[in-house]
């Protein structure tokens, strides 16, 4: 559903901020030899199944944990597979009602899985939440067909997701979880109406220099794809996305990931962006123009995870490195070869875990994680 609709809006769009300046150092870095640390979820779904895909990880009190599933076709129940870091040994974490895991939150102490589409019935929509080593399913949020982002800012919960049309698709929980109401959104000093779209959607939530952010995406008979600013207990519209941004149709998502790092907010659709207030954006173009699939932040360093297509098959896949902050100072720091795209990754204890998989179509390299150290003399 989220693929047969708005991805279509975002294809064809031309990027209008063309990236000036050139990247530190060249296209490739080190060459490394990764190791193999399997499919987790080999035996769930069919080999090469884009359901093997590891959408998204997350580090969570030292250990690796992988989501899965494909909401498309409706592939689950998702098994949630950990790895124990120390042991490099492989467990089997929990299974979840939903058809996908694509994104997995910190809040607090808490580690959280919006749930993209349950298999339940949508009068509720569903997250997920790692508690005392069981993933609870809260089935809390009321008139939520898909729950996509979760956010906490000042003290409230807000919860970006797919709803009928005629709601608001920003859920807000001001009681620690008590309670969940819809968020208004104001465009031009009225209430917005999203009655007569057939998707109304909210995939993001952004918080940039103590502001709270929420995408507004509806489908019909036109397209909206805005940007609000949470002002007073509402959404106040602050941007359109419409012919600014440019996406590559990779996955199930918009925005693959985002990371604010020295006051601004970097974010990748599969071409890597970068505001300092929402509103004015620079492409940051990479040498040979690599797509941009994950980034990750670890002890004031930004990483940026990084593919492209051999014209002998198969991707040359690299980490870059940004220790400044600065727009194009992004250093390669390795790089390696390998069947299929990269995905996702982590950093922790000086490894990188890397999830591979092609989110389009079937591939026997779907799921596999790899690991690579790259101080490790080969």
């Amino acid at each position: 559903m989220k693929r047969s609709s708005i991805m279509r809006c975002f294809l064809g769009l031309a990027a209008m901020l063309l990236f000036v300046g050139s990247l530190s150092g060249c296209s490739s870095g080190r060459p490394v030899v990764p190791e193999v640390l399997g499919i987790p979820h080999t035996g769930r779904y069919a080999v090469g199944a884009v359901a093997n895909c590891p959408w998204d990880m997350a580090v969570y009190q030292g250990d690796l944990y992988v989501g899965g599933g494909n909401y498309g076709p409706n592939d689950g129940p998702v098994e949630l597979w950990r790895l124990d870091t120390e042991a490099q040994e492989w467990s089997l974490s929990g299974c979840v009602p939903d058809e996908e895991i694509n994104r997995f939150v910190t809040l607090g102490q808490a580690l959280v899985a919006p749930g993209i589409d349950p298999r339940e019935d949508w009068s509720m929509g569903n997250f997920y939440v790692l508690a005392e080593d069981e993933w609870r399913t809260l089935r809390v949020l009321p008139g939520v067909i898909h729950n996509f982002d979760v956010a906490e800012y000042e003290g409230m919960l807000f919860f970006g997701c797919g709803v009928p049309a005629g709601a608001y698709p920003v859920l807000c929980s001001m009681d620690g979880g008590q309670t969940y109401e819809q968020v208004a959104m104001v465009k031009e000093g009225e209430a917005l109406s999203t009655t007569g779209y057939k998707t109304v959607r909210s995939y993001d939530l952004f918080v940039l220099n103590g502001q709270l952010y929420a995408t507004l995406c509806c489908t019909g008979s036109q397209t909206l794809f805005e940007l609000y600013r949470y002002e007073d207990g509402c959404f106040v519209y602050y941007d359109t996305w419409l012919d600014k941004l440019h996406q590559l149709s990779l996955v199930n998502d918009i925005v693959l990931a985002q990371q604010e790092f020295s006051g601004k907010m970097f974010f990748t659709t599969g071409y890597l962006y970068v505001t300092e207030n929402m509103k004015d954006y620079v492409h940051v173009a990479f040498p040979e123009n690599e797509t941009v699939y994950d980034l990750w932040l670890d002890d004031g360093v930004l990483y940026a995870l990084c593919g492209i297509a051999r014209t002998d098959g198969g991707y040359e896949v690299s980490v870059w490195s940004n220790h400044r902050g600065g727009n194009t100072q992004f250093e390669p720091l390795f790089y390696f070869s390998y069947d299929v795209p990269p995905l996702s990754f982590v950093k922790l204890d000086g490894d990188f875990y890397i999830g591979m998989g092609d989110g389009k179509q079937i591939n026997e390299g779907n799921g596999t994680i790899l690991r690579v150290t790259p101080d490790k003399k080969w």
